[in-house]
């Protein structure tokens, strides 16, 4: 139905090991809490905002507007809007606080009023699965984050099921099987030295939308012709056990490129990622310099992206499912 490249994984491998990828920490005030504050209070923080890190929008009305003299979007503007939230008072982010957090509240705190009124998608879900948040940590876990994380021993999975993302899971924004927020959550909580994964092996790339799209593009996952329709044409969406299926194998390729090429799946993330929103994008991929102004340089990529060869004939984009709190 769907399998793994081996031989392009090690084409792809060779490239990403002479690609100096910055580490970022997450600490820019735009996006992020600064570094003073405490670890509680940040953990709170990413723990609340990436369970409603998800379709802030949809393809042909995406969430994005002006606020404070940036022009934002998607993720970038549901993160600037919660940090200056948090910066204003902290203790907004106390499940205390959020458990009460209505459809109303998600509507009004995420949303722009240049250049036209835009609010995030389905903000009844959002409020949903933050009060879910708030009433768990406050039951089973005193109303305390860093206490999920030192019951867990730096450990993402442990076999009495203490591990952080084992113990996430009691989470409705945290359930999907392929783990995408579990292992962003871990992602960001690592780099701001939060946690220490002590069980690296387990460090796994979180697939989204974009790392799909550009792991059937490179060609590292490779679909059979009776399911190729899903990721050529839009007119048919995939069930949730395709979706769940699809993205688990891309999840394994990028396992094996990150032990090919040396690198940490968090930070191979980090580089798949912001290729897929600015050059790797939803039916024009940027693949060569001169495709727009915006772009510096060609797709390190290009000589041996499969989609780079076809791209006049087909236009590869990741598999159609619009209904998902997953990523």
């Amino acid at each position: 139905m769907i399998s793994i490249d081996y031989d392009k994984i090690s084409e792809i491998a060779e490239i990403l090991k002479s690609i100096n990828i910055p580490v970022d920490n997450f600490t820019n005030p735009t996006f992020f809490p600064p570094i003073h504050y405490s670890e509680e209070e940040v953990s709170r923080f990413f723990l609340f905002i990436v369970a409603v890190d998800h379709r802030t929008g949809t393809y042909d009305d995406p969430f994005e507007g002006y606020v404070d003299g940036m022009y934002l979007k998607g993720s970038d503007l549901l993160y600037h809007l919660a940090v200056k939230r948090f910066l204003e008072n902290t203790d907004y982010f106390s499940p205390d606080q959020l458990i009460n957090i209505t459809t109303r509240d998600i509507s009004e705190w995420f949303s722009v009023n240049k250049p036209r009124r835009k609010v995030v998608s389905d903000p009844s879900t959002r409020a949903h699965l933050i009060r879910d948040i708030a009433s768990k940590l406050i039951k089973i876990y005193e109303g305390k984050v860093m206490n999920i994380i030192n019951l867990s021993g730096g450990y993402l999975y442990k076999s009495n099921g203490t591990g952080f993302i084992d113990q996430l899971k009691a989470f409705i924004a945290y359930s999907d099987p392929v783990e995408k927020k579990p292992l962003l959550l871990a992602k960001f909580l690592e780099r701001r030295g939060i946690i220490k994964v002590k069980d690296q092996e387990n460090i796994n790339v979180p697939v989204d939308n974009h790392l799909m799209r550009i792991a059937v593009r490179l060609g590292i996952v490779k679909p059979t012709e009776t399911i190729l329709k899903y990721f050529k044409f839009w007119d048919e969406e995939v069930d949730r056990e395709l979706d769940i299926l699809f993205r688990l194998v891309a999840r394994r390729a990028y396992s094996r490129l990150a032990t090919k090429a040396s690198i940490s799946p968090f930070l191979l993330d980090d580089f798949l990622w912001k290729l897929g929103r600015e050059r790797c994008k939803f039916n024009s991929p940027l693949c060569k310099e001169n495709d727009s102004d915006t772009v510096k340089n060609d797709c390190p990529f290009i000589e041996t992206c499969e989609q780079y060869v076809k791209r006049k004939t087909i236009i590869l984009n990741e598999h159609k499912f619009m209904k998902t709190l997953y990523y």
